[in-house]
């Protein structure tokens, strides 16, 4: 495929407006860039989803059929309606169904940044659909980050430092929007690798975010962790919304959680923002605690859940099933019973108990699980986790 030039990138749709609080070198006050450095299976499945998104947005809306029955003021409500909806209907709720509060301004641009040639071959072919709206960058870091306004960091843990420390990307980033999303590198890490320290914590209680960053030439920082079924659109993406200039403005913390919807649900935990000092040591540490635990629950969660899908199927087979069949009903089982808790927003003690009719199997196979202590172990591997995950932050 021939490289697309940057500047005839199209825009989008007409979904963006003018806005102060994110730069964007790009041509047209319009037009919002987000860079990708590190592009791999994370990078091309956020960037396809939000392609996707756009694309849905900007379809052509079908014609609706009205019925001689309808009066004039029924079919007015409808035109007014779909033209109210227009802008941000098709992609306002998340894969939990929760409604997004829609960014002053949407991505227009995309950039693809990757080391190697043979890795953008594959972006590419990942991204065919959109190709007319993406341009692959191959080592070339620095001019892609000034080309940006948004610009994510999925690279892998162990390349961060090298490629935050490039000369001239501290910079390129000056007082842009930069998410990271590696796995084991916190926003005090991604500030040491870009300027050696982090601003002095005494300036921000005396000036706005706005004004300290612009003072220090810094970028925001914002870490979000998604988990490894953003692959399906089903993530649980934890994003901290307080950086180190400060807590992150409404209308940026509107567009980083509307990226991170396109692959599943999102949750907020701002820390102790430095312009607001905690008002107790022990409210400070219940707030560092709940972000561990809110880290833990959500990056290794799969991990737990999917050894005790592996039980279940070791379970079936022992009784003989054949594994492929065990396999596909009891994910579908965990699938379903997850369903229905995020449906109906319910305890899930309430689901157990619907299912225990008396004398059933599900009764039985329960007390098996309560006098193996079941219940208890997965408790504490969450304690470990987050104790981990706090250790982690904590470096």
């Amino acid at each position: 495929m021939p490289a697309t030039s940057f500047t005839s990138l199209p825009i989008l749709g007409n979904h963006v407006a003018t806005s102060p609080s994110v730069a964007s070198s790009t041509s047209g006050s319009d037009h919002l860039t987000l860079a990708v450095l590190g592009c791999g299976t994370m990078g091309v499945t956020i960037l396809k989803r939000i392609l996707d998104q756009l694309a849905e947005m900007d379809a052509p809306r079908p014609l609706q059929v009205i019925t001689s029955s309808a009066s004039v003021a029924s079919m007015s409500a409808l035109y007014s309606s779909h033209a109210s909806s227009a802008a941000g209907a098709a992609g306002a709720t998340s894969a939990a169904g929760a409604p997004d509060d829609m960014p002053d301004r949407l991505p227009t641009h995309f950039l693809a940044c990757v080391r190697r040639p043979e890795v953008g071959k594959r972006v590419r072919a990942a991204l065919w659909s959109h190709s007319s709206a993406v341009k692959v960058v191959v080592d070339d870091n620095v001019h892609a980050v000034q080309q940006a306004g948004v610009v994510i960091l999925a690279c892998q843990s162990s390349e961060a430092e090298d490629l935050l420390a490039a000369p001239g990307m501290a910079r390129a980033l000056s007082g842009k929007l930069l998410i990271s999303i590696c796995a084991g590198i916190t926003a005090d890490q991604v500030e040491e690798y870009l300027y050696g320290s982090s601003p002095d914590a005494a300036a921000l209680t005396v000036a706005t975010t706005d004004a300290v960053s612009s003072a220090h030439g810094r970028c925001r920082i914002v870490r979000a962790i998604p988990n490894a079924a953003s692959l399906i659109g089903e993530s649980m993406t934890v994003i901290d919304t307080a950086t180190s200039t400060g807590a992150l403005p409404a209308d940026l913390v509107a567009l980083v959680t509307w990226i991170f919807r396109r692959i599943g649900s999102v949750v907020h935990h701002p820390h102790q923002s430095l312009t607001k000092p905690a008002k107790t040591a022990a409210a400070s540490r219940a707030a560092a605690s709940s972000a561990a635990a809110s880290t833990a629950l959500g990056t290794a969660g799969p991990a737990f859940f999917a050894l005790m899908l592996e039980a279940a199927i070791d379970g079936a087979v022992a009784m003989g099933m054949s594994r492929a069949e065990a396999q596909l009903m009891a994910a579908q089982s965990m699938r379903g019973a997850a369903g229905l808790v995020l449906q109906n927003n319910e305890h899930p003690a309430l689901l157990r108990d619907r299912i225990s009719t008396p004398g059933g199997c599900a009764v039985h196979g329960l007390l098996a699980l309560e006098e193996g202590g079941v219940r208890s172990t997965i408790a504490r591997a969450m304690r470990e986790a987050t104790a981990a995950a706090a250790q982690e932050g904590s470096q």
